[in-house]
């Protein structure tokens, strides 16, 4: 072997490291397929040449574990691999062909680890399997648990909760959470997931509140930093707030940081009355609203109607993002607008008047240096690129304009002064896929995810694995194989794992 490359003489501390940022992120998995072609890193890293075999026994890699039915027998593995670290536990059990009995199995083999569960995540779970769940974790304390994602495959987040006090109490979900920063959920009733004294983010769709359980929220949660609430639905006509909600007025925060919310058809008027029209935010820095997509024009009034008559001198003014959708911008809209005196970075997407947003004398955002426009921006684009080359250089000294695939052939109508650059598919809206109706995750088929018998790549024996890599010599190469120094105690389980695949 070529034992002149520097990576071979790194001290095993530093490789150990450098492997550890090839395991996923929990929250990347969520976004996308829990399921790779890829085999576990363990395998990956023992895979390549004898000095770095040793390094499989580092429990650090071992910490990442995603669950796959066809694998059930070697999560008992990883969990003693990875003592006494940490771990993130992946289940997708959309794609269990059994999830009665893998679910079964998976809870007895992870009960006894629970306190050393640092994410969770529920992929894509029925609410019946869930309910398996919901059986033993209540009895499990996990006081490691810092992320925790449920999507549970259930309509029910599309029926009101009932106003508090009308429906039996529900017991937490788990127990000693104060390690818990990060949750998201769906198809779930939220009443189970209170207080979480610790957690600063929170994303809970079809969430229902009164203004009792809203003020509730971030009292229980102080540090709150980042909510997002896809598909917020009402509870209370406008006509029917009972008076005990009437009298919260207002309900500040001063630690949220970032507030998103998709709009319900049920939200409207000048004045929507909901939990959300009585926000004071002064420390607010990201505001995202997105309406109803299934309005041709927009959901008018959106700003206006839950901002506009709560507004107070110094809430809002430290909002520097603002990512906007399926909106038609009013009157009312405007009037809030002009008090958003910090916002540098302005993102729409379907945004039907989005001329009065930018046109002088309207009102024209000071320190606006990033606009992305989105493909469908409703407007006339020769209108709205002069809408845009007014701004300079009266106002702004530099303006980078972000320009989707659609729109980029308008690119060359903008002033020189203008950096026009291509939108990056990240930069969309965060919850434009949790907007009204079926999201990503109920659109998708699943078969279109690979196939648990698919879901790693078809190794052979152990010689398969060094295909290709070069050594200097074939004796080397086989001699890796036949270390006498090698650790036996790996041995045997590298094996059992190299022959599952």
């Amino acid at each position: 072997m070529n034992t002149d490359l520097g990576i071979l003489i790194l001290p095993n501390e530093l490789l150990i490291k450098i492997f550890k940022l090839l395991l996923p992120n929990p929250l990347d998995t969520v976004l996308s397929s829990p399921e790779t072609d890829e085999p576990p890193v363990p395998l990956i890293v023992a895979s390549v040449c004898r000095s770095w075999r040793q390094l499989v026994n580092a429990p650090d890699l071992w910490t990442y574990i995603r669950v796959s039915e066809r694998h059930l027998n070697y999560l008992t593995l990883f969990l003693e691999r990875s003592k006494p670290y940490h771990f993130d536990l992946i289940i997708p059990s959309h794609l269990f062909d059994a999830p009665d009995t893998t679910n079964k199995a998976i809870i007895e083999k992870t009960e006894s680890h629970f306190d050393r569960v640092r994410s969770l995540v529920f992929h894509k779970i029925s609410s019946r399997d869930f309910e398996r769940y919901r059986e033993i974790l209540p009895t499990r304390s996990a006081p490691n648990l810092e992320f925790l994602h449920i999507c549970c495959l259930s309509q029910s987040w599309m029926v009101p909760v009932e106003p508090a006090g009308s429906q039996a109490p529900i017991k937490p979900l788990l127990q000693n959470t104060d390690s818990l920063r990060s949750l998201s959920v769906r198809g779930l009733s939220s009443a189970s997931l209170l207080p979480l004294v610790n957690l600063t983010h929170l994303e809970v769709r079809g969430y229902s509140p009164t203004r009792l359980d809203f003020q509730k929220l971030f009292s229980d949660c102080p540090g709150l930093q980042t909510l997002c609430l896809p598909a917020f639905i009402k509870v209370f006509d406008d006509e029917n707030y009972p008076e005990t909600e009437k009298e919260i007025k207002k309900i500040e925060s001063t630690s949220l940081r970032s507030l998103s919310f998709g709009i319900e058809p049920d939200h409207s008027g000048h004045h929507c009355g909901c939990p959300i029209s009585t926000l004071v935010l002064p420390n607010l820095e990201y505001l995202e609203v997105i309406g109803n997509e299934d309005i041709d024009i927009g959901t008018p009034n959106a700003l206006g109607m839950h901002f506009l008559d709560n507004l107070s001198s110094d809430s809002f003014r430290k909002v520097s993002s603002l990512c906007l959708k399926d909106l038609e911008m009013t009157e009312g809209d405007l009037m809030f607008c002009r008090n958003l005196i910090s916002v540098t970075n302005l993102k729409v997407d379907r945004v039907q008047c989005l001329r009065g947003l930018l046109k002088d004398g309207v009102i024209c955002f000071p320190h606006l240096t990033s606009l992305g426009l989105w493909g469908d921006v409703n407007a006339d684009q020769a209108e709205l690129v002069s809408v845009i080359n007014a701004c300079l250089p009266r106002h702004q000294p530099s303006l980078q304009v972000e320009l989707c695939h659609s729109l980029y052939n308008s690119s060359l109508l903008f002033n020189e002064g203008i950096n026009i650059k291509p939108l990056r598919s990240e930069t969309r809206p965060h919850l434009a896929r949790f907007t009204s109706g079926y999201d990503s995750m109920d659109e998708m088929d699943d078969h279109a995810w690979s196939d648990p018998s698919d879901e790693f790549f078809d190794y052979g024996d152990e010689y398969d694995y060094d295909y290709d890599h070069d050594y200097d010599h074939d004796h080397d190469y086989e001699h890796d194989w036949d270390d006498e120094d090698f650790n036996e105690d790996f041995d045997d389980g590298y094996y059992e794992l190299e022959d599952a695949f």
